[in-house]
């Protein structure tokens, strides 16, 4: 039986079907998964619209407003374009692929055998699982990205290997988080200090030329292609406003980014028990190892974190960036159960007595840290099902035809999904854009003035109540209502 298993766990294709089997099951978290089309969490569900605005030939920012990185939109609308209903869901099961086939990697490169890499990779999804909170958001895709490039730098800190191509790869990847959102950054800043640093060290200054010319070159294979794209367009003063202007507002908002509120965030994450497990397991594993990289990743956990909090926001999901350097922790824990470790640089020099309390020690943790991960119900997605949803949508076909355009008060963009229905203004959800930036409450209240909505969306609770009732009471007339939301038809 053992030497059965051996031979399984020594197959290729049975390693690549294992790492695909745990994407796919990590997938089935997300809300828009193939056994809940529709089901479409809140933030998803803007940058869906956003990617119809695209395919119908409208640019992000210029024609629609949003405050991400543009790759979010090209993914989705990439992902439209394979299939309406999974498509999305299927660039999410290709980057989990990357993400898991890069961290198992990692695992063996940090003395995993081939096994425990599995299991490592398999702990990472249940952590990943943790934060997902519905699934397709950048701090996913981030999440793959980052992965890659925490294996190209355990290859030079720790085998003092640089091809050009891991170059290219660790540009590319970083290019791509900076299309996302760019203040997902911190590990390349962390990382690249460290290697500058280990290269002055060791008399190699010379090789920092060529390194930072592949990285630059490969963040460019990604960044290029996208502004030229928008400078095409005409987007890219409205990217530079939207992405750039608008999110420093977001994160300097007195009352929202406020130091209280910062704590706030930094506390939600620091007791969550995957932090605080790959905290402790890192820590320990810098320590005895006592190397730049073990530190560097210290680092990198810490400065992620204050990144993170910043907007003083503690969504869940924002933890997703933690996992890979989580996974470094529980990565360095399995390698020292499976007791495969190769070269001197990685021996842990302990006695054999010692060593098996420690093994013991670590797999009751690991069994414990899995046991909570596998049985911890996910927060619960906002999808506007439970809201009525599809009987919001059906008054709203019933009353219009697809060429005509609506207006959905608040931040609901999946109304517009649902009833395949376009936005009449710029701004297809307003909250809690409107409160950050008042031009934008302005702008779309003069868009609702337009009287170009065929139908208006709004629930009772909406502040919006007090700007538009007049509009509202003037030129419209109520067509419907659905636990609490009121769709308005224009007379």
């Amino acid at each position: 039986m053992k030497e059965r298993i051996k031979k399984l766990a020594d197959n290729r294709i049975v390693i690549g079907i294992a790492l695909f089997v745990i994407a796919v099951a990590t997938s089935f978290a997300a809300s828009n998964n193939p056994l809940a089309v529709g089901r479409i969490g809140r933030d998803s569900s803007v940058f869906h619209y956003v990617a119809r605005v695209m395919r119908q030939g409208g640019m992000p920012y210029l024609d629609t407003f949003d405050h991400k990185g543009p790759l979010i939109y090209l993914i989705d609308a990439a992902g439209l374009a394979i299939s309406k209903d999974i498509g999305v869901w299927i660039m999410e099961v290709l980057f989990l692929c990357a993400a898991y086939f890069f961290a198992y990697k990692l695992a063996r490169l940090l003395g995993c055998g081939r096994i425990y890499a599995v299991a490592a990779v398999a702990v990472c999804a249940l952590a990943l699982r943790y934060y997902f909170e519905g699934g397709n958001q950048v701090e996913e895709y981030a999440f793959a990205l980052v992965m890659i490039s925490l294996y190209v730098f355990a290859k030079f800190f720790l085998k003092d290997s640089a091809h050009w191509y891991d170059l290219l790869l660790c540009g590319a990847s970083f290019g791509a988080v900076c299309m996302l959102r760019i203040n997902m950054v911190a590990l390349w800043a962390v990382m690249c200090i460290g290697v500058l640093i280990s290269c002055i060290r060791k008399n190699q200054a010379k090789k920092l030329v060529p390194y930072l010319a592949w990285f630059l070159a490969g963040a460019a294979l990604v960044i290029l292609p996208i502004v030229i794209w928008l400078c095409a367009n005409g987007a890219w003063s409205a990217f530079i406003e939207d992405y750039f202007l608008f999110n420093f507002k977001y994160t300097s908002d007195a009352e929202r980014a406020s130091f209280r509120m910062i704590l706030q965030a930094a506390e939600y994450f620091i007791k969550a028990m995957p932090f605080i497990l790959g905290t402790i397991f890192l820590l320990h594993y810098a320590v005895e190892k006592n190397r730049m990289f073990e530190w560097l990743c210290v680092s990198s956990l810490v400065l992620t974190l204050a990144s993170m909090c910043m907007s003083g926001q503690s969504y869940g999901h924002y933890g997703m960036i933690l996992c890979p350097l989580i996974f470094i922790a529980f990565a360095y824990a399995l390698a020292e159960i499976s007791m495969k470790t190769k070269g001197k640089e990685l021996e842990i020099k302990i006695s054999d007595k010692e060593r098996k309390v420690r093994v013991i020690v670590v797999k009751t943790v690991i069994l414990i840290a899995l046991l909570f991960l596998a049985s911890r119900n996910r927060p619960k997605v906002v999808t506007e099902y439970e809201t009525g949803l599809e009987e919001i949508a059906k008054i709203i076909t019933d009353n219009t035809t697809e060429a005509d355009k609506i207006t959905v008060c608040g931040n609901r963009d999946c109304v517009y999904l649902c009833a395949n229905r376009m936005a009449a203004s710029k701004y297809s959800y307003q909250d809690p854009i409107a409160s950050v930036d008042s031009a934008i409450k302005e702008e779309f209240i003069e868009d609702v003035k337009k009287l170009d909505a065929g139908i208006i969306v709004i629930s009772t609770s909406s502040s919006w109540h007090k700007e538009l009732d007049g509009i509202i009471a003037q030129y419209y007339s109520l067509a419907g209502s659905v636990n609490g939301t009121e769709i308005y038809r224009r007379k």
